[in-house]
């Protein structure tokens, strides 16, 4: 099954620490031609088929929710076009033949356009606005291409202010992000 790590499996390992880096559940991208073979993989797997949803399908096993999502973003959003051609612009995993992973640059927007969505559709939490500056802290990723792409998706302004809000909260050494998130942590166990 060709496969593309999404969101917080990817962008953990930009944080100082990756293990800072919770995550509720796997999201991967799959080739959606290869749906029913996902399946029977799954399956075999010993994961039980959870549900179906417009972008994804979930499988649970042992208390660990994968979502094999079909499209990176809601077909309805500005960014969908950007990233139809995603597979073609993807490069392999190093070492891996099935795997595949964004540029940094694709995952940095696609990790914008994703928290987009959520903030127009219900609301973000703190992670995702620290993914948001953990990604953007990244000296190799090419700032310039990005900043024209967010400003050809019309979300240049909204990534301003979510790297504001970041650094709003103080986030700039590895110690305090490891407080904020612990603390983070701490109070949705206790939601």
């Amino acid at each position: 099954i060709y496969c593309m790590p999404l969101k917080g499996i990817r962008t953990k390992q930009f944080y100082p620490y990756p293990e800072f880096r919770t995550m509720g559940d796997l999201d991967i991208l799959y080739k959606e031609d290869q749906t029913k073979k996902l399946k029977q993989v799954m399956q075999d797997a010993g994961y039980k088929f959870g549900g179906y949803n417009i972008k994804h399908d979930e499988y649970e096993k042992d208390g660990v929710t994968i979502e094999m999502h079909r499209d990176v973003l809601f077909r309805l959003t500005n960014a969908y076009d950007y990233f139809a051609d995603i597979w073609e612009r993807a490069i392999h995993a190093k070492g891996k033949q099935y795997i595949y992973e964004m540029s940094l640059e694709d995952h940095y927007l696609h990790s914008v356009c994703h928290l987009a969505e959520h903030f127009v559709r219900g609301g973000i939490g703190i992670r995702m606005v620290l993914d948001i500056y953990i990604l953007s802290e990244t000296p190799r990723m090419d700032k310039a291409y990005v900043q024209r792409q967010l400003k050809a998706l019309k979300l240049q302004k909204f990534e301003e202010n979510i790297r504001s809000l970041a650094r709003a909260f103080g986030i700039s050494t590895p110690v305090l992000l490891g407080l904020v998130l612990l603390l983070g942590g701490m109070i949705a166990f206790f939601v």
